[in-house]
């Protein structure tokens, strides 16, 4: 029966009106064990080690991630080179990266390198260290990996286990080889509320709570019920109090006939600076209730991630959004590719303090801001592409390929909306993958030149012109674009005043926050001391 089913699909492939099935059609068909599709693929002359479809991925190394062991037999056979390197990955490792037990042993069994080292000199074993896996560093050492390998920074998986405060990974480690750690005491810290609902009409507000003295992290939690009115959070450990509301404002696309305009792009977690700049340049007031009556409040993405006041700053822009409302103005949460990120469950840029928290909890970050958690449900609502009057605001930017697509604003938003919905959130079409590719919205770093090192780490060029930007102008109809997602100094316009960027590294030493302000029709620098600077 399995012979005729391929004897059929061969049969069709080869008939004049039917094209090859393309690599993408191979992703398709291992993420949806279609075995029979992935042989015919594979009969026909293609490079099992090349990078397939717009993700830019190898089979081998998509197969492992998604553990589909029939996969990895298939392509193993045909030829896939078993110890590629991609991403800094070997399909081992990327099997250990996501907990892939099954992919893992018959990688194992069949020949994959179980001591493999990456341009960082990471191994299988160092990684499962670092993602705080005791049962695969278990596995790995049973299978005989070296449990004392140094990387490139001349550390071992235990060095790793140690500084991230993956207890489990450490526990283990410590009694299979010797250790000079203790582990760290984690400052006294407050986080939260973390609030999921558990009904219609209830709430669980969750706090986490470390005291440095005890060395102990706990859990305070409460059900309250809400009603349409909403519940007001009033804790001496948050700096504001805000309102829990039922439900929130609509989140359209577009904006007209809107007076003023205050722009700020990544924040990652910088609370306290976001805090100094709306209140020396009075959009809030000394408790930060909303004071800037009908205007409208951006902030361009990447709220997550880096610092460590992540909580606050979403609540606080949560609190805003509705008080801005009340009062005939808004607040934009456009999202960025650290939304997306954390949303989908990488964590590679988490705060310590998040990491630490979570893994004496044993709780998984992600999982605070699932679809059920008041966050993680208005953070789903939220436009990828907005524009207000004739400025469009975007995260990361908008690529040539976006256009020759034609995917409007209304698209893109849709698009993202229901990725984020899905518990697979893997794109399936060709717009899904642009979108969450280098060259979508929430990624794209096309419109400033980066370091020369850049270009040479990645094979990319840079290309882009005023005649590029006046496309992208002409299909969305507006005449200015507002950026974030690369580093800028200092706010200021470029290709004569159509381009803006936001992104303001205020982490770093000697670099203030800025804001950008338009209104009566000009653009001004809004800086943290509450002074303005005309730009246009």
């Amino acid at each position: 029966m399995r012979f005729k089913a391929i004897s059929i699909i061969l049969m069709l492939f080869s008939h004049s009106s039917f094209s090859q099935i393309s690599g993408h059609d191979a992703l398709k068909a291992i993420k949806n064990d279609q075995y029979d599709i992935l042989k015919v693929f594979l009969m026909q002359d293609v490079d099992p080690n090349a990078l397939y479809d717009d993700a830019k991925v190898p089979l081998l190394h998509y197969s492992a991630s998604y553990d589909k062991v029939a996969a990895v037999k298939l392509l193993i056979n045909k030829g896939a080179d078993i110890e590629m390197l991609y991403n800094g990955r070997t399909p081992l490792m990327v099997a250990v990266r996501y907990e892939n037990e099954s992919a893992t042993k018959y990688l194992l069994k069949n020949g994959a390198s179980i001591n493999t080292k990456n341009d960082e000199g990471e191994t299988a074993f160092i990684l499962a260290a670092k993602k705080n896996y005791p049962d695969f560093l278990e596995l790995l050492k049973n299978k005989g990996a070296n449990i004392s390998v140094k990387d490139k920074k001349g550390k071992q998986a235990i060095d790793y286990a140690y500084e991230m405060q993956n207890i489990q990974a450490y526990e283990y480690l410590k009694t299979v080889m010797d250790s000079k750690y203790k582990m760290l005491a984690l400052p006294d810290c407050f986080d939260g509320p973390y609030a999921v609902w558990k009904g219609k009409n209830k709430l669980r507000l969750n706090y986490f709570i470390n005291d440095s003295l005890s060395n102990k992290t706990t859990v305070n939690n409460s059900d309250i019920d809400i009603d349409k009115k909403g519940y007001i959070i009033d804790n001496k450990n948050i700096p504001f109090k805000f309102k829990i509301s039922k439900t929130n404002s609509e989140n359209l696309g577009h904006y007209k006939n809107i007076k003023k305009i205050f722009v700020i792009g990544d924040i990652h977690g910088g609370f306290n600076d976001v805090k100094e700049l709306l209140i020396k340049n009075k959009i809030t007031d000394k408790d930060l209730n909303w004071i800037w009556g009908k205007g409208h409040l951006v902030f361009v993405g990447d709220i997550f991630d880096r610092g460590d006041k992540v909580t606050e700053c979403f609540w606080l822009i949560y609190k805003l959004e509705n008080e801005a409302v009340e009062a005939g103005g808004n607040v934009h949460l456009v999202l960025g590719n650290h939304e997306i990120m954390q949303l989908t469950g990488d964590k590679r840029y988490l705060a310590q303090k998040y990491v630490h928290l979570c893994n004496r909890l044993n709780i998984d970050y992600t999982n605070l801001y699932g679809p059920k958690s008041v966050l993680g449900k208005w953070i789903r609502t939220k436009n990828t592409i907005i524009t207000i009057n004739d400025i469009l605001f975007v995260h990361g930017g908008i690529s040539q390929e976006l256009i020759q697509n034609k995917l409007s604003i209304e698209k893109v938003n849709a698009i993202v909306k229901d990725i984020l919905k899905r518990k697979d959130w893997i794109p399936r079409t060709k717009n899904e993958e642009l979108i969450m590719s280098v060259n979508g919205p929430l990624w794209f770093r096309g419109f400033l030149k980066l370091p020369d090192a850049y270009y040479k780490n990645t094979g990319r060029k840079f290309s882009f012109n005023e005649e590029k930007l006046d496309k992208i102008l002409q299909f969305y109809n507006v005449k200015t674009i507002v950026f974030a997602n690369t580093n800028v100094r200092a706010i200021k316009p470029m290709y004569n005043f159509k381009l803006f960027g936001v992104d303001i590294p205020f982490s770093q030493s000697g670099i203030d926050l800025q804001g950008l302000l338009w209104e009566n029709d000009h653009f001004y620098r809004a800086l943290i001391d509450g002074s303005k600077q005309i730009l246009y």
